[in-house]
């Protein structure tokens, strides 16, 4: 076992992420704990501290308040793979987005990405848009081109899907993204309903960890421009005829300000 050990340990050597971590406090955004431990780092964990494990308002809530306290870690080791073909920024997407807007990219590794806390706020969301759509339908983000957006999608299932739940398990959708309304598609995934109305990065658009190294070192990102709900062939009947949605633009917090829980406020 120790032969076996010491293999296992080799494998996982990350000499740059030791280097610079150091004693300091490292979380790991993903399934990959075990890098950090076989490096001898200092993990402070997430209390849900798999990532696809937070794929619900409650969990994400849970970890959003931990990134917030005192006890968040210094340093991040992150590499954004989600589980089951799910779409990606649905993995602890509360604490996906403030490591895009608290913490800055310092060292790529293997498959990962080192992030480094820079400053310690809350975002705010602004209230753009909300209404509903019929699944296939688009949801237009083509009047904000440029601004980070969060989105919430409510899909509920009809009577026969809440009886299909009891009997067997949930049913799941697909999302898709696309460059502009229904042309130019950019990406398609599994997408649970759970995490769906938890909330998600609609803008930019991130699909794989270098998506989130660009944006932590302000480079250029793709931004879709309408996403769609699309259901598997024949299930129809198992799902309500209207989506809800509600557009928040994210508010980056200001440099050093208090940690305080995000309230989504509606403008006019």
């Amino acid at each position: 076992m120790n032969e076996a050990f010491e293999d296992c340990r080799r494998e996982a050597n990350l000499p740059e992420v030791r280097k610079l971590v150091g004693s300091s406090t490292l979380d790991s955004f993903g399934y990959f704990q075990s890098y950090v431990l076989l490096n001898d780092l200092n993990y402070r964990g997430a209390p849900v501290f798999q990532s696809y494990v937070a794929g619900d308002a409650r969990f994400t809530q849970i970890n959003e308040k931990f990134y917030l306290s005192p006890e968040a870690p210094e340093y991040v080791l992150f590499c954004l793979a989600p589980v089951d073909r799910k779409f990606a920024p649905l993995e602890d997407p509360r604490v996906l987005q403030l490591l895009v807007l608290n913490y800055d990219c310092v060292a790529r590794e293997r498959f990962f990405i080192l992030l480094k806390r820079a400053r310690v706020g809350s975002p705010q969301l602004d209230l753009l848009q909300q209404g509903t759509v019929r699944p296939n339908e688009p949801i237009d983000l083509t009047r904000y081109p440029e601004r980070n957006l969060w989105l919430e999608i409510q899909v509920k299932p009809s009577l026969l899907g809440r009886l299909r739940e009891w009997l067997f398990r949930p049913g799941t959708v697909r999302l898709s993204a696309w460059r502009e309304l229904g042309q130019g598609l950019l990406h398609r995934s599994r997408a649970p309903p759970a995490s769906l109305a938890a909330g998600f990065i609609a803008s930019p658009l991130l699909t794989r960890t270098e998506d989130v190294a660009r944006v932590c070192t302000d480079q250029a990102s793709v931004r879709p421009g309408a996403y769609k709900v699309e259901l598997p062939p024949g299930e129809a009947s198992f799902w309500n005829s209207l989506v809800q949605f509600r557009v928040y633009e994210i508010q980056k917090p200001k440099s050093g300000s208090a940690a305080t829980k995000p309230e989504p406020n509606a403008q006019n």
